[in-house]
Order: structure tokens, then C-alpha cells, then sequence
């Protein structure tokens, strides 16, 4: 999503990541400078289980689209961790709600 910035900030949209580890987990973040968007930790893992993407202990990888109202307008869970939407998917998903 960073190569996309330009236009993710064009269309008003704020991206973020949110992560069930503890924030000892973000010792890794400064050794990948392509990382530019914040990241939530969440290791009470409240929100995911309020999102419904909690399976077990862990989330199922998820991508949501949400609206300035706060409405999901368009999501992708996925039960393989491997699996993402394409950022062209996302961003197109985004710049619609402009429409």
C-alpha cells in the first residue's frame, strides 16, 4: 500500500494495520522503512473479536473498508494468513467511496 500513498491520502482514506501482538512486537518496525502507515497493537485482542475475524486465538487476516459514517462498505477475510487482497483491489475499493 505505501507504493499508493499519494492516492490513499488524494482520497481522504487513512490506513492502518492493527496487530494482536503485544507492543514487543514492534521491535521489527524500524528495520522495514517501508512500513509508513500506523499499526495498532491490540494484544487483549478486543477489537478483532468485535470485527468477528477471531478464530481461536488469532485473527483471521483481514482487510476492511470503512466509511467516514464508520459503516463497513467492503471487507475481505481470509482463513489463510498468506492471503491478501491485491492493494489495486483495496484502493479501488477506497477511491469508490468518492463516487
Amino acid at each position: 500500500m505505501s507504493r499508493y500513498e499519494d492516492r490513499i491520502n488524494a482520497s481522504g482514506a487513512q490506513f492502518f494495520a492493527i496487530s494482536t501482538d503485544d507492543f514487543s512486537g514492534a521491535s521489527y518496525i524500524p528495520d522495514r522503512p517501508e512500513i509508513k502507515f500506523p499499526i495498532l497493537f491490540d494484544a487483549s485482542k478486543e477489537t478483532v473479536a468485535q470485527y468477528g475475524i477471531l478464530a481461536g486465538n488469532l485473527p483471521h487476516p483481514s482487510t476492511f473498508v470503512i466509511d467516514a459514517d464508520g459503516i463497513i462498505r467492503w471487507k475481505q477475510v481470509n482463513e489463510n494468513y498468506t492471503s491478501r487482497p491485491p492493494a489495486e483491489t483495496v484502493l479501488a475499493q477506497v477511491e469508490a467511496l468518492g463516487s
